[in-house]
């Protein structure tokens, strides 16, 4: 039996599908007291994601993720693989206080991180396994980022997020199928004949449901560990949607908030205007039936927001 613990116990992961606008949520997450930076590590998704089609055990990819997360967290106390990369979302210099950084890089000392301070994870299809997390971090508290499904779909079509690129595509478990290599949430789903806009209809409305669904079958005690996050809310209204994140959480902004709110904030109607456009390229190019697909979906977001 695999066996090792957590070397920290403060571990905020920060979840949701793809283009759900999680680089604006990090940037000002940053922006709190006693958070560490943010780590990007596709290797802990991939772990999942290998147990979730049952490629390894429940028990060898819980012990892996902990061990990865444990190696950053020593890792990151002692000023190690310290990025300074200006715009990137784990850098130090997007902290609130990246003095504390150098100072660890600097110290002869051995040092660590303060007891009190949260770890932050960016990761991927946390609520479909929400068990294999709370197994592998336990305790752990999750911010699910959510976004209009028009919104996410025109994002993810524009980037041609499943067009196989060799460069991407090494951060996804992949495998190979009928002589292609797909993503492994595509295995299976006889697609070869769906236009790309009604492929990425038919995914990410697919997600979107598998992630809804893994929610209502978890307890009252385990949604106290989670909050959502609509992504609107945040561009409309952030100040709100920051302050049910600072209760959630039990922490408090510091002084940079103020000028990150700044260039975040937009109207409502910008918005819509915005959310509009985007509905008509895709109704001119998608099929009858995806759209109607499309437009459930949107429904279903559009009661909960």
């Amino acid at each position: 039996m695999f066996k090792n613990k957590l070397i920290h116990k403060k571990n905020i992961l920060i979840s949701g599908l793809h283009s759900v606008g999680k680089s604006l949520l990090l940037d000002l997450i940053h922006s709190m007291d006693k958070t560490e930076t943010v780590n990007k590590d596709p290797i802990l998704t991939l772990i999942a994601s290998l147990s979730y089609v049952k490629k390894i055990s429940y028990e060898a990819a819980s012990y892996l993720i902990r061990s990865i997360i444990n190696n950053i967290i020593y890792s990151n106390g002692l000023g190690r693989k310290i990025n300074l990369r200006l715009y990137d979302e784990t850098s130090i210099l997007k902290s609130s206080n990246p003095e504390i950084y150098f100072d660890r890089m600097m110290s002869k000392k051995k040092t660590s991180i303060e007891k009190n301070n949260y770890n932050i994870f960016d990761v991927h299809n946390v609520l479909i396994q929400y068990r294999l997390w709370e197994n592998s971090v336990p305790n752990f508290k999750l911010i699910h980022l959510e976004r209009h499904p028009v919104d996410v779909v025109e994002s993810v079509f524009r980037r041609k997020k499943f067009v196989y690129d060799e460069k991407k595509y090494f951060q996804i478990l992949t495998f190979k199928e009928n002589k292609k290599i797909v993503p492994f949430y595509l295995l299976k789903k006889k697609l070869n004949n769906y236009s790309l806009i009604d492929l990425t209809i038919e995914v990410m409305s697919n997600l979107y449901l598998q992630d809804l669904k893994a929610y209502k079958k978890l307890s009252s005690k385990e949604k106290k560990n989670i909050i959502i996050v609509k992504y609107e809310n945040l561009k409309i209204n952030p100040k709100l949607s920051l302050n049910n994140i600072k209760k959630f959480l039990g922490l408090k902004f510091n002084k940079s908030l103020k000028s990150r709110l700044d260039k975040e904030q937009n109207t409502q109607s910008f918005i819509d205007i915005k959310r509009e456009k985007n509905l008509k390229m895709i109704s001119k190019i998608a099929s009858k039936k995806q759209i109607i697909k499309l437009y459930k979906i949107s429904k279903m977001y559009e009661k909960n927001l």
